[in-house]
């Protein structure tokens, strides 16, 4: 990491407990609280019929709702109590304006929780990680929701505010941002995350020197008046670079070495990004927001025939990691369920080391653990990850044109092979070793369910030959303000649809063996 996490100062409890109100000034409408608590009522008829062909319904699934908690509710409110149980696949807050509303509806109405790379970047923030702790407020500059982060739970932002005012005025940067309240908060940001996460992204730069030639067109591309430095040559890779046109190999891997050839934050902005990450860190508030979120840290969830359901059904955040020919992946020397049990167990070591600095001062398990840390650290957006699965391209963003080339994010053989059923060796012999991995009895009777990644349309979407479902249909208004929720029973499974509050049906792998 280019950047040391966070100081452990012991926690100021005078601090800590005038931060204590905020979230209270936060909390839900007495309106809100009682709407959904008229939801955990028995024999309730709800709003929609539940088709014959689900036969009794079992469970319903939910995912990517990042904070749009009107469509959530709207969804529990149009279904009968006979859908017992509810699970939630990741991605619960951010994007959308009821972070707090969200947490409270899942709470309130005991929604199992899996972990979504959303999430992740919230947990590893609280954990002190410092490439997540700045990406979280970025994120939430880039949306206009980081009043959350001040308001709700009293981070202190002022350094930073400091340091974009100095660096980062209006007209100074070329910096791509979003937030209409805060873009030069936005831009300081994005440039500290890039430097903090450089060894991460450019792992093939670790040992790259720019030499004063490449430093000055790496200036130029963050900021406006460093093209006047250039030197003729010089000016003429930079405008290579950002003119919008795809980029040639030897420009892509120029562009990379510019990026990764900058590992090293100077002292003042080391200060800013680990004073970031101690904000999260010393925050209970915060703790127990990101408790509430993760649940149990869960990255799966398995229903099987055997209770009752038409076949075995794995839901997920994301994906299964799998390699091009179908086989398993390890993480951590671990496929399969063993990796995402492995990778739960460090959640909860994780948040136990967290809660012990937090209640007695201690950063003996902090320190003891920050290896298992460092791996959560990378659970939000890299491409090894279960919940995330692609290759993030935040300089690429920031600095250039989309018609460089370089803004597609690589994504691994899950979604490239295996989700478009292009190869049905592989498409075959990854199901049998995902059925025997998670003890599914029939590797064609089993259906993946995930969220993650938005459908165009709004609606579900049959992927790998039927063997995967997503349910992410993009339910924050940023995403198209759409999506709905999975039901399943004993015969079969139907799409509840937020917006016409219709059902369709969803073929199962069992619905196509039996025809």
């Amino acid at each position: 990491m280019a950047v040391n996490p966070p100081d452990h100062v012991p926690p100021n409890r005078r601090a800590m407990k005038e931060r204590e109100h905020f979230l209270g000034t936060l909390k839900p409408s007495e309106v809100f609280m009682e709407r959904v608590v008229a939801l955990t009522k028995t024999r309730r008829t709800g709003k929609v019929a539940i088709p014959d062909y689900v036969g009794t319904p079992g469970m319903v699934l939910v995912s990517d709702s990042h904070g749009e908690v009107e469509r959530y509710a709207c969804l529990y409110e149009a279904l009968p109590s006979t859908v017992k149980y509810a699970y939630d696949l990741g991605d619960k807050v951010d994007r959308g304006p009821n972070p707090v509303e969200t947490m409270y509806l899942l709470q309130t109405l005991e929604v199992q929780r899996g972990l979504g790379n959303h999430d992740a970047m919230w947990l590893a923030a609280g954990l002190g990680v410092p490439a997540q702790a700045i990406e979280l407020v970025r994120w939430l500059m880039r949306y206009n929701e980081v009043n959350f982060l001040t308001s709700g739970f009293g981070i202190d932002l002022r350094p930073l505010q400091r340091y974009a005012e100095k660096y980062f005025p209006s007209g100074t940067h070329r910096i791509e941002v979003k937030s209409t309240i805060s873009p030069s908060l936005e831009a300081a940001a994005t440039y500290l995350k890039i430097i903090t996460e450089a060894t991460v992204r450019f792992p093939e730069h670790e040992e790259t020197i720019l030499n004063e030639s490449e430093i000055r067109i790496r200036q130029a591309l963050f900021f406006n008046d460093a093209e006047k430095a250039l030197a003729p040559g010089e000016l003429e890779v930079f405008k290579r670079l950002v003119s919008g046109n795809a980029l040639s190999a030897e420009d892509r891997i120029l562009f990379y070495r510019l990026m990764g050839g900058v590992r090293e934050l100077n002292e003042a902005e080391e200060g800013i990004v680990k004073h970031v990450a101690g904000e999260f860190l010393r925050n209970y508030p915060y703790f127990n927001f990101v408790k509430w979120m993760i649940g149990e840290g869960d990255l799966y969830f398995t229903f099987r025939e055997r209770q009752g359901y038409p076949c075995d059904i794995l839901a997920t955040h994301a994906l299964i990691p799998i390699d091009e020919h179908g086989e398993l992946l390890p993480i951590a020397g671990k496929v399969g369920r063993e990796c995402f049990l492995d990778l739960k167990r460090k959640i909860k070591l994780g948040i136990e080391s967290w809660r012990q600095y937090l209640d007695y001062g201690s950063t003996l398990m902090l320190d003891m653990h920050r290896a298992t840390i460092d791996t959560l650290g990378m659970l939000p957006w890299d491409k090894s990850s279960p919940v995330y699965g692609r290759e993030m391209a935040t300089a690429a963003r920031a600095l250039l044109p989309e018609g460089s080339g370089l803004w597609k994010e690589p994504e691994v053989p899950f979604f490239t092979v295996f989700e478009k059923a292009a190869d049905p060796a592989m498409l075959a012999r990854a199901k049998v070793n995902i059925a025997k991995s998670f003890e599914f009895q029939n590797p064609d009777n089993f259906v993946i369910v995930r969220g993650h990644k938005p459908s165009k349309d709004g609606k579900f979407q049959v992927l790998a030959g039927g063997t995967v479902i997503n349910i992410d249909g993009g339910m924050a208004a940023n995403y198209g303000g759409k999506s709905g929720a999975i039901v399943f029973g004993s015969k079969g499974a139907a799409w509840l649809d937020a917006n016409t509050m219709t059902f369709t049906r969803v073929q199962l792998p069992c619905d196509r063996i039996a025809g």
